[in-house]
């Protein structure tokens, strides 16, 4: 191989890498794109027909809510249809999982998303730990507990810290949101059952984890997607500037929403806003 052959393909692996890391909205500006609670109730097991229309491919990353069916993993064509919507081995693309999805096949997911149940992304500086709120009803022991903590006692650089759940785990034992758990989630309190939010250690473990994250100067934005029933959209930020985000579908309903995050590169800053499925 000569000297110029080599030269070049240095080149094009260098421009590769570069063109990688342009957003599709421009080189200064990203968007990124929540949405959650898709499944369809009234027809049986299938997704939300206005969430079906949106062209996924413009945002430059999908985070998923969960409950995208209402068997998600039922069968192998399911969860395929599904893949030809999401696109669910991008690495741009993550889902966070919600009961209706894990309650056939969850096996089957890490075939179509080459990645496991729970894992940390990174993207534009900004560090994601997609948490399921499923695996010990709605408490994150274990594995993911080891995740969180090492992923807390060593960002640095990341301008945020967003946490992917499905169920709104934040809302219990939370003195100023508890009073809404029968109001906002699609299903409020309950004891070992797979459908509500259960006791869980979030205030305990987590949070504490978050504020230490928080006071180093980087923002912290907890995201759910078990709503849509009742609500389509909701925000709350506490006393310690630490935000709480969740958006989900209630098919039929003209009033469901997305949420869409729109990220200056240059500033380093993440706005939002909740956007209704037509208009994304």
């Amino acid at each position: 191989m000569t000297i110029r052959t080599t030269q070049n393909l240095v080149l094009f692996f260098f421009l590769l890498a570069v063109s990688s890391c342009i957003p599709k909205g421009g080189e200064e500006t990203a968007s990124y794109l929540h949405i959650g609670h898709t499944r369809l109730y009234e027809k049986g097991n299938t997704i939300d027909p206005e969430t079906e229309k949106i062209e996924f491919t413009k945002y430059d990353m999908i985070w998923i809510g969960g409950d995208l069916m209402g068997h998600s993993t039922e069968d192998r064509p399911t969860l395929n249809y599904l893949d030809s919507i999401f696109s669910f081995a991008d690495p741009d693309v993550i889902w966070t999982l919600g009961n209706h999805d894990y309650d056939y096949h969850p096996e089957w997911i890490p075939e179509v998303t080459n990645r496991p149940l729970f894992y940390t992304s990174h993207k534009n500086g900004i560090t994601i730990l997609n948490l399921d709120s499923q695996k010990d009803s709605c408490s994150i022991l274990g594995k993911q507990l080891d995740m969180v903590k090492q992923v807390t006692d060593t960002i640095s650089r990341s301008s945020h810290l967003v946490v992917l759940t499905h169920k709104m785990v934040w809302v219990y034992g939370n003195d100023s949101l508890s009073t809404q758990a029968k109001s906002v989630p699609n299903a409020g309190f309950c004891d070992h059952c797979g459908y509500g939010i259960n006791p869980n250690n979030y205030y305990s473990n987590i949070y504490p984890m978050l504020l230490e994250v928080k006071n180093k100067g980087i923002e912290v934005i907890n995201i759910a997607g078990d709503i849509g029933a009742k609500v389509k959209s909701f925000e709350y930020l506490d006393e310690n500037d630490i935000h709480f985000l969740a958006s989900g579908v209630r098919s039929g309903h003209d009033d469901s929403m997305g949420l869409l995050f729109n990220h200056n590169l240059k500033k380093g800053t993440l706005e939002w806003e909740f956007k209704l499925l037509k208009d994304l």
